[in-house]
């Protein structure tokens, strides 16, 4: 497979259960290793598909938001002024001062996506379900 995708621009992978797009995905993401040919991803890649990837459940959530960025690619100063955001995004306030453990499975994703969009990255990949009548009809 060929293929090239510039700034700017959005791109879907449509096709039957086990035809291997999650593991296309994965690949590009980084999370599974190519086993032959060449694979350039230039920028920042932060793979949605395992969301506790990263966290430890008995430091708080604080601690697991630099851990999950520092994965991502941010250095504690980059990170910094981001924390700030991150916390406001999730809205959990105090929460965050309590082990992971004590969240709920909600508040975990919704931690794991706001360190992916407060981080910025270049590319963000994940997988979503979406019927083939919603596709058939441009939805």
């Amino acid at each position: 497979i060929s293929l090239r995708v510039d700034g700017g621009e959005c791109v879907g992978v449509i096709g039957r259960n086990g035809a291997g797009k999650s593991t296309l995905l994965r690949a590009i993401a980084g999370v599974y290793p190519s086993s032959g040919g060449c694979q350039l991803v230039e920028g920042n890649v932060c793979s949605l598909f395992d969301i506790a990837a990263g966290f430890e459940w008995n430091a708080t959530g604080w601690e697991n938001i630099r851990l999950r960025a520092y994965l991502q690619g941010e250095t504690p100063s980059s990170l910094g002024g981001k924390l700030d955001r991150i916390a406001a995004f999730t809205d959990l306030a105090d929460m965050l001062d309590m082990p992971l453990r004590s969240f709920s499975t909600g508040r975990i994703m919704l931690l794991s996506f706001a360190i992916a969009v407060c981080c910025e990255p270049e590319w963000a990949v994940g997988a979503t379900r979406k019927s083939t009548q919603a596709c058939q009809n441009g939805s």
